[in-house]
């Protein structure tokens, strides 16, 4: 069974696939049924072995577009328990990305597992987010969070869940509990490159400066995207803040150049390396950098001053070096 998307993926079996907007396999069995044991059974009848699903489509769908029919406390409790119990992974995906997407392949078990399989997410549940994230959207914070929290609670133990919950948070700016519920889903192995930038986020707005850069490099390493490397350079730059602060100004510069790298069209990083240089007492190099920072912010009367004072700088040793 496929789940998760509508895109042709030339799977070469015949396999059974499902609409986005339409009724999920699984809420009607557990609407109908009452057992997971009876569920297993109706996915027997029906000729089931394996589901392959994307988490990542599914999410963006069903949080975006159509969370499909409302799933009742029971049916979730329902549905927990036969995932527990007999959905079975088989294959992890090698990475998780909004570009590739995320499938992960389960088997369904023929009897209950003798310790619970680990749960990542339960296919078909991601629109019970729908109307947290329509609040959000509808600049209602708070109240989002309230309904994120009450969803998020009826399906606990889910990490994608729980990482649905933690983009609400992000969205109120809450970064102690984005950075904490994170690092939780990632510890239990429902990770992708949104995960660990959604925890490279939470690092830096609580100060977690060194967490931050080993999420960002994680989530570029894992999804190749772009955005990655801009938090990348701003956390490259709190740290590099945070040496400035200690007298450490050839640490600092390293950051910076780095994060230079990393953002070219960013006069930041550009403006405050051309301040650890000077630091230094390397102003020709200073200088340089304070120039290619002007030509990106022109307007930017801290770089023009900084530019003039190393230009007299410069100048200055210059005429002194004359005989």
């Amino acid at each position: 069974m496929f789940t998760g998307e509508e895109r042709r993926l030339w799977v070469m079996p015949r396999v059974r696939s499902s609409s986005v907007v339409t009724e999920p396999l699984f809420w009607r069995l557990t609407r109908d049924l009452r057992t997971d044991a009876e569920v297993r059974k109706r996915v027997r009848q029906l000729g089931l072995t394996h589901q392959l699903h994307n988490v990542v489509s599914a999410a963006y769908r069903g949080c975006s577009w159509y969370p499909g029919p409302p799933w009742s406390p029971r049916q979730l409790r329902l549905y927990g328990r036969f995932a527990r119990n007999y959905l079975k992974p088989v294959r992890l995906p090698e990475r998780v990305d909004n570009q590739n997407g995320g499938f992960y392949l389960y088997e369904f078990a023929k009897k209950p597992a003798g310790a619970v399989f680990p749960l990542y997410c339960l296919p078909g549940t991601e629109g019970c987010f729908f109307h947290a994230f329509k609040l959000c959207d509808e600049g209602k914070p708070r109240e989002a969070v309230r309904v994120a929290e009450r969803t998020a609670a009826e399906l606990r133990g889910v990490p994608q869940a729980e990482m649905l919950l933690a983009m609400i948070y992000h969205a109120l700016r809450d970064g102690e509990r984005l950075f904490r519920i994170s690092e939780e889903a990632n510890r239990n192995g429902f990770v992708g490159a949104g995960n660990f930038k959604a925890n490279g986020q939470g690092a830096l707005a609580t100060g977690r400066i060194e967490a931050a850069v080993k999420a960002f490099c994680r989530s570029y390493k894992v999804g190749r995207d772009p955005g990655s490397l801009s938090m990348l350079s701003m956390a490259l730059q709190a740290r590099a803040n945070r040496s400035m602060k200690k007298g450490e100004f050839e640490r600092a510069f390293r950051d910076l150049d780095h994060a230079v790298s990393l953002s070219p069209h960013d006069p930041g990083p550009l403006f405050f390396a051309a301040m650890a240089l000077e630091r230094r007492g390397k102003r020709e190099e200073a200088l340089w950098y304070a120039r290619r920072a002007g030509t990106l912010a022109p307007e930017d009367e801290r770089v023009a001053d900084l530019m003039e004072r190393l230009r007299k700088a410069v100048e200055g040793g210059s005429a002194r070096a004359r005989p």
